[in-house]
This record gives structure tokens, C-alpha cells and sequence, in this order.
């Protein structure tokens, strides 16, 4: 009985070492190891880990993306007009150490320069974009921040945004957060009712300038269209024209070429019959003529000479 006792007392001991000398990092976790609190190794890899109880300690930290979205902010627009913005950002820690580095040094700096904690990086990401959108939009119209540079902010914010919060590349100064700003998206702009009809009165003149401008490219554009159409149908009947007459010369000359053969073979015949299609188009219906009927013209109407000849 007081062997199993012991066996059971030994197993305990022994998981409550593995438990307190082990631990996990995940696919999506970060991993500090302290000693005596100072940091003595970074753990990016997801995998199983030992430490010493006591001397070692661990924090984590996500990697994934985290979200910022704060209550909107007010701001003054360059022509002095109050307006609410209301954002989000799209960050994470900053895993792309400075060259020459060692590997892990910018997630020990976003440790240091934030005490630990994911809501100071928080606060401190939010007085950066606070900064950067007082700067753009003190330089910029109300008109401006709404409808004409909206995306162009958002773009300058990353820049902005990243450019304060990792510092100097070229110093390990205080104002590097170890964070990587990822995006910036301005979900509402809201403004004062006095300002609303100024507002549409501008963008109605802007877009019908819009409408004027596509609307003289476009004619423009048609006019261009029609001329190459008229010449391409000029070129195509005179090229028509030509073939036309070409054909028609070669149809003449091959019909004349018929009518002298003809004649050749047998000269009364091609006699009788030009007769005959003279007879036809000088007559038509109703038509009276008086001639002499000893003419020429009458010459196969007189059946007796015919015979005779």
C-alpha cells in the first residue's frame, strides 16, 4: 500500500515538472523566454519547448494580424471644418529584423518599447494615426477628406503610420514599437449639416465638369471615327468604280469580239439581225411613223427581194 503511495506521489511530482518545465508554442503564437527578467531567447517556430522553473519565465504574444478600431475621432480640415473619422488598422508585430540584427531583436524591441502589452502598443498606435490624420487632412479641403483624396489618405497613412512607429533605421532610438502597420481604412467620415449643401453643391459642379469632359472626348472621338469611316468608304467605291469599269471594258471588247465573229461567219445573217433590233427600238407601243416603204429600212419586210437576192 505505501508503495503505490509513493509511485503515485513520484508521478504527481513528475507531471507537475513536466508541466512546469514544458511549453507550447503554437503556429500562431510569438514566445519570449526571460531569465531572471531579462530575455535570453525569442521562439518564432511553433514547436516543444523546455525552461527551468523559477529562473525561466515566458511570455506570448500573437502573431497574427490584430485589429485597431477605436471610437472616431474629430479632426479640422484645412478650411476649417470639424469633422468626425471614424477608422480601423490592420497591424501586427514587427518580425523583420534591421540588417545584422539578431533574429528576433524587433520582437524584443516591440516588448520593451510597449512594457509588454499588446493595449500599450494599442494606445501608441493610436496617437500615431491620430497624428498622421490631423497632418493630411489640416492640408486638405473637407471636400478633399470626403470624396476626392479619400483613398490617397488611406494609402499615405501605412506610410505614414510605419515610418513613426519603426523609427530610425540607422538608431536604436525610443520611438521604435516593434510594430509593422499593414493597413489603414477610414470606415465613416461625418461632418456638420451647415457644411452638407456646399459639399453636394461641389461635387454636383464636379461631376458635371466630369460629364462635360467625357462627353467632348466622346464626341471628339466619334467625329475622328466618321472621317476615317468616309475615307475608308470613299477609297472602297473608287476601288469599286475601277473593278466596275475594268469588267465592264473587258465585257465590251468580249461582246464586240462576238459581234465581229459573227459577222464574219455569216454577213447576211448579222445583217438581218441588226434589222430586226433597229425595227425594235425604233417602234414602241402606239408609236406612228410614216416612211417610204421602198426604204432601206423596210428592206426584210419586202419578202420578194428577199427571195430574189
Amino acid at each position: 500500500m505505501n508503495v503505490k503511495i509513493v509511485i503515485l506521489v513520484l508521478l504527481g511530482l513528475a507531471g507537475l515538472g513536466a508541466y512546469m518545465t514544458i511549453f507550447i508554442v503554437d503556429e500562431r503564437e510569438i514566445a519570449l523566454k526571460f531569465k531572471f527578467g531579462e530575455v535570453v531567447r525569442v521562439y518564432t517556430q511553433p514547436g516543444l519547448h523546455f525552461m527551468v522553473p523559477v529562473v525561466n519565465n515566458i511570455k506570448k504574444f500573437d502573431k497574427r494580424l490584430l485589429d485597431l478600431d477605436e471610437p472616431a475621432q474629430s479632426f479640422t480640415t484645412g478650411d476649417q471644418k470639424q469633422v468626425s473619422v471614424d477608422y480601423f488598422v490592420k497591424w501586427r508585430i514587427n518580425q523583420k529584423d534591421r540588417k545584422g540584427e539578431a533574429q528576433g531583436s524587433n520582437i524584443i524591441r516591440f516588448y520593451r518599447a510597449n512594457s509588454g502589452s499588446v493595449y500599450e502598443a494599442k494606445k501608441r498606435l493610436t496617437s500615431v494615426i491620430n497624428d498622421a490624420l490631423n497632418t493630411e487632412f489640416q492640408s486638405r479641403t473637407v471636400i478633399d477628406v470626403i470624396w476626392k483624396d479619400r483613398i490617397e489618405i488611406m494609402k499615405k497613412l501605412v506610410i505614414l503610420a510605419n515610418q513613426k512607429v519603426n523609427g530610425d533605421p540607422s538608431k536604436d532610438d525610443e520611438e521604435n514599437y516593434g510594430i509593422e502597420v499593414v493597413d489603414v481604412r477610414i470606415k465613416q467620415i461625418e461632418y456638420n449639416k451647415s457644411v452638407e449643401e456646399s459639399i453636394y453643391t461641389v461635387m454636383i459642379r464636379e461631376r458635371g465638369q466630369r460629364a462635360t469632359e467625357l462627353r467632348a472626348r466622346g464626341n471628339a472621338q466619334a467625329e475622328k471615327i466618321k472621317a476615317i469611316a468616309e475615307k475608308e468608304r470613299t477609297i472602297i467605291k473608287a476601288i469599286a468604280k475601277k473593278t466596275a469599269l475594268t469588267i465592264k471594258g473587258q465585257g465590251d471588247g468580249q461582246s464586240a469580239k462576238i459581234y465581229a465573229d459573227g459577222h464574219g461567219k455569216d454577213k447576211e445573217f448579222y445583217v438581218f439581225y441588226r434589222s430586226l433590233k433597229a425595227y425594235e427600238n425604233t417602234w414602241k407601243e402606239n408609236d406612228m411613223m410614216v416612211l417610204d416603204p421602198s426604204s432601206e429600212f423596210f428592206k426584210y419586210f419586202d419578202q420578194s427581194k428577199v427571195t430574189a437576192k
